[in-house]
């Protein structure tokens, strides 16, 4: 067990959304994070009214935006360099396009954000002091590592202790109808909404997937046909694609979910041999 005085100097690791570049240290980089913050999620509620009634009636709720402060402060070589390293400062965090925050005290999440409003820095002769807020449009973190890299050993420099992995291995392509996928975030992975891949392979008749524990029920409704050839694609808002061609009109226009934990996953349909597999991030509050 640390004592206070043990714990490692907080890092924070920038990346721009779609690089392919390594995420920078912010450390490495001469800006020292004294804290990051994290707001509790922000539960947007709706309520109706009927007349001749007590109250009000719950119709249910939703997450918003998150919301997260960074505490920093950086120094110059000397007081003609204060200038460049403000705007160096402002450059990596001002652009227009999205960027990705990851902790060193939770490597194995990112939380996808923008700068809010304007800051200045606190100029102490050669330091500057600054606070930063950030804004995550999702109220979500989502995992470093995606189903499909294959790396979900308990012990993966990608993952953390509190991501919900269990100690046997997790296996997410399969080649039975009747299998098992494991969700180790806490929140149900949506296909309407998150960046969630599902592909089926193989010859079938009025394709059916079904998710007997999140209750989803994707299919193909006006008698199709697939060969064992053809490749079926399951995509982010709802899209259904054959071999690279949308089949949505012939669907039940379905969303796939998957929820926290272990889902019991049912391929009907299906003959001969096939493969399905699933490629998504973890999703936490």
């Amino acid at each position: 067990m640390k004592t206070i005085g043990e714990f490692e100097q907080l890092d924070l690791y920038v990346q721009k959304a779609g690089s392919s570049e390594a995420p920078l240290s912010l450390l490495s980089a001469g800006i020292v994070p004294r804290d990051f913050i994290i707001e509790s999620p922000e539960l947007m509620t709706t309520y109706e009214e009927a007349a001749g009634l007590n109250g009000s009636i719950d119709m249910g709720a939703v997450y918003g935006k998150r919301y997260m402060v960074g505490d920093f402060y950086a120094k110059a070589a000397d007081e003609y360099d204060f200038h460049a390293m403000r705007d160096e400062i402002f450059a990596l965090f001002n652009g227009p396009e999205p960027f990705y925050i990851t902790e060193s005290r939770e490597p194995g999440k990112r939380w996808l954000v923008r700068t809010e409003g304007r800051y200045s820095l606190d100029r102490q002769r050669t330091y500057g002091f600054f606070q930063i807020n950030f804004v995550s449009a999702s109220p979500f973190a989502e995992s470093i590592v995606r189903t499909s890299e294959n790396e979900f050993r308990f012990d993966s420099a990608k993952l953390q202790f509190s991501q919900g992995i269990p100690t046997e291995p997790l296996v997410y392509r399969f080649t039975t109808p009747s299998f098992r996928v494991y969700n180790a975030g806490d929140v149900t992975v949506d296909w309407r909404s998150q960046d969630a891949v599902l592909t089926f392979k193989g010859a079938s008749t009025n394709l059916r997937i079904r998710n007997l524990t999140s209750g989803a029920d994707w299919r193909i409704t006006d008698g199709g046909q697939t060969t064992a050839n053809d490749t079926v694609r399951l995509e982010r808002g709802c899209r259904a694609l054959r071999n690279g061609l949308s089949i949505v009109a012939s669907t039940n226009l379905a969303a796939f979910t998957l929820a926290p934990g272990w889902n019991e996953i049912r391929i009907e349909g299906s003959s001969g041999s096939i493969e399905t597999a699933f490629d998504f991030r973890f999703l936490y509050l």
